[in-house]
């Protein structure tokens, strides 16, 4: 009603059968692997790797965990990378 105390009632009303707009399945997969790779690439760089490798190791599907452990370990960044790589 127009002396409705609650504008934001009417808000939704008129949204009502809209729908909201979505990237396309296949924007949406490309966009979640780029954000995983970026998300491990960081990952990669916390543990102390270049970014050049980190890139690298990101892109490849590096076993995170392992090369985790390894740096744990001691293991050389260098070795590590060629471990894993």
């Amino acid at each position: 009603s127009a002396g409705d105390s609650r504008p934001w009632r009417n808000h939704h009303r008129s949204m009502a059968g809209q729908k909201l707009e979505q990237p396309a399945t296949g924007e949406r997969v490309m966009l979640e692997a780029l954000l995983v790779r970026r998300w491990r690439r960081d990952q990669f760089c916390e543990l102390g790797f270049p970014l050049c490798d980190a890139r690298r190791l990101a892109q490849s599907g590096a076993d995170l965990a392992r090369t985790r452990k390894l740096i744990a370990d001691g293991c050389p960044h260098p070795l590590a990378f060629r471990i894993v790589f």
